[in-house]
């Protein structure tokens, strides 16, 4: 199966302060000095499900590294049943939520898409589909990832 394209671009995030899935709040400053792959989804979306165990693969290579970073951004409006499908399917990636941030972010909100963020806040690399199941589709996002963390 042949990788879908990455799209650059060079978008500044806009003004971000969301709650995460736990107590902590995110903000741009949450961005700064390290590139991030962020994934756009919502617990209800079917489609996205199958993204999901590729970016909890990606979460685990990166969770301790302090130049790289996986966040979800889910639009799910309560936060108890997304927090309970996280916890059922056992995926411990940070998640932000705020579906208004997304529609804010995105002129229209396709789920499944994935960003990369460089350490200055700008989006560099938009995929309008997620990640998929293979090693090869995992390890394709770690290069792009690595690659924009190098700029």
């Amino acid at each position: 199966m042949p990788f879908l394209l990455w799209v650059a671009l060079d978008y500044k995030l806009p003004k971000l302060n969301l709650p995460g899935l736990g107590s902590e709040t995110w903000t741009n400053a949450d961005f700064e000095g390290k590139a991030t792959m962020v994934y756009l989804f919502a617990s209800w979306c079917g489609p996205c499900w199958r993204h999901l165990p590729a970016i909890q693969a990606i979460h685990e290579r990166v969770k301790d590294r302090q130049d790289l970073q996986m966040v979800a951004l889910s639009v799910d409006e309560d936060q108890e049943e997304l927090a309970a499908f996280m916890k059922g399917k056992k995926y411990t990636f940070p998640v932000m939520v705020s579906k208004e941030y997304a529609k804010q972010l995105l002129p229209q909100m396709i789920l499944g898409q994935t960003w990369i963020v460089d350490k200055t806040g700008s989006i560099r690399l938009q995929r309008t589909s997620g990640v998929g199941g293979t090693q090869a589709e995992v390890d394709e996002a770690l290069y792009k990832l690595n690659q924009v963390s190098k700029r």
